[in-house]
């Protein structure tokens, strides 16, 4: 069963869960999101049921006088 598919929108392909409809990653490359969407429906992921905190969005913030040290 395929639980995963590739979404184009305007300028992005998304890899879509096809029993919750959660997008589980957006690529700009198609050949990205094939890559993902085959690994995903080949025993890569959750089977079709991803948990919520692995598609909760977080801002990513640094220390800019550390990072660049």
């Amino acid at each position: 069963m395929v639980n995963y598919k590739i979404q184009q929108t305007e300028n992005l392909y998304q890899v879509v869960e096809t029993q919750t409809g959660n997008i589980v990653a957006n690529f700009l490359e198609q050949h990205q999101a094939k890559t993902t969407c085959r690994h995903l429906n080949f025993g890569g992921g959750f089977d079709g049921y991803t948990p919520e905190f692995f598609l909760q969005k977080t801002k990513i913030s640094y220390d800019e006088q550390s990072f660049f040290a």
